[in-house]
């Protein structure tokens, strides 16, 4: 009788230990897969910034491109405004 109820208990600490494991295996493997999710989330997020950082530089240098043209542009035609109102006072003066 005796051996018959150390058996049991025997067994049932055995299952217990083995339904540990694997509740153990099974909470690494979802740690694991949080991980491998939030490390893959992360990498995703760096991509859209460089992304981000890429479009920006370009935004950036088309209007920087834009605003010399403009610039010279002006220059060109202040230039011109110059000459037009020097040959305009020369010619008063003659």
């Amino acid at each position: 009788m005796k051996s018959g109820i150390f058996s049991v208990a025997l067994l049932t600490f055995v299952l217990s230990l083995v339904g540990c494991e694997a509740a153990t295996d099974e909470i690494s493997k979802g740690a694991s897969d949080v991980a491998d999710t939030a490390s893959e989330a992360a990498d995703s997020a760096g991509e859209a910034v460089d992304a981000a950082v890429d479009s920006t530089t370009e935004a950036i240098g088309q209007a920087k491109d834009k605003a010399e043209e403009v610039v010279g542009d002006g220059v060109d035609a202040a230039e011109e405004k110059i000459g037009e109102a020097a040959d305009a006072v020369k010619n008063a003066v003659e």
